[in-house]
């Protein structure tokens, strides 16, 4: 694209995105926002969504992605509204600028996410958001969470072997044979 904002030509009012990066010490208010109005040719507008919490019921007690099993999904159409909002505060050439995070207006970026996903940065506030589909926060199934166990085992090998020493992977290798002949 080349220029400094990307186009906003392949949004649609309704598209929801991720808050990945917040406007107050990196931290999201508020993680899934939803499209509600095109501005231009270059910008959106954004409203927070609620989001409900589930537990993904294929994740044992056991695996290592059990501390992900409790999980969030947006409620898309139900909006936070002004009271339940943090109202943040800052000062930009001596004018107070004021921000309720009830609607946020943000700029398409040129950039793209790994999977190929628009990016948003708020105006002023520099919040940034990326897009997400409803795959993306429906529960995993069992092929899902088995291949994201093998992919955490596998890094977690690495870094033994990379980083203990051959005496150090050597009994995180007994560590990890004892583990699994535990399991039924």
């Amino acid at each position: 694209m080349g220029g400094k904002w990307g186009s906003n030509d392949g949004l649609r009012v309704g598209d929801i995105f991720e808050c990945w990066n917040g406007p107050c010490g990196g931290q999201p208010d508020f993680d899934y926002y939803q499209v509600v109005a095109l501005r231009g040719k270059t910008q959106v507008v954004l409203r927070p969504l609620r989001m409900e919490t589930y537990i993904n019921e294929g994740i044992e007690e056991g695996s290592p992605l059990y501390w992900r099993r409790k999980r969030k999904r947006p409620l898309p159409g139900r909006f936070m509204t002004a009271d339940e909002l943090t109202i943040l505060v800052r000062y930009e050439h001596g004018k107070e600028i004021r921000r309720s995070g009830e609607e946020v207006t943000a700029w398409v970026l040129p950039d793209r996410t790994v999977e190929g996903g628009l990016v948003l940065q708020e105006v002023r506030w520099r919040s940034t958001f990326s897009s997400v589909q409803p795959e993306d926060w429906e529960p995993w199934d069992a092929e899902t969470i088995k291949q994201m166990e093998d992919e955490y085992r596998q890094e977690m090998e690495d870094l033994a072997r990379r980083f203990l020493g051959e005496e150090g992977y050597a009994r995180f290798r007994a560590e990890r044979e004892k583990e699994e002949g535990d399991r039924p």
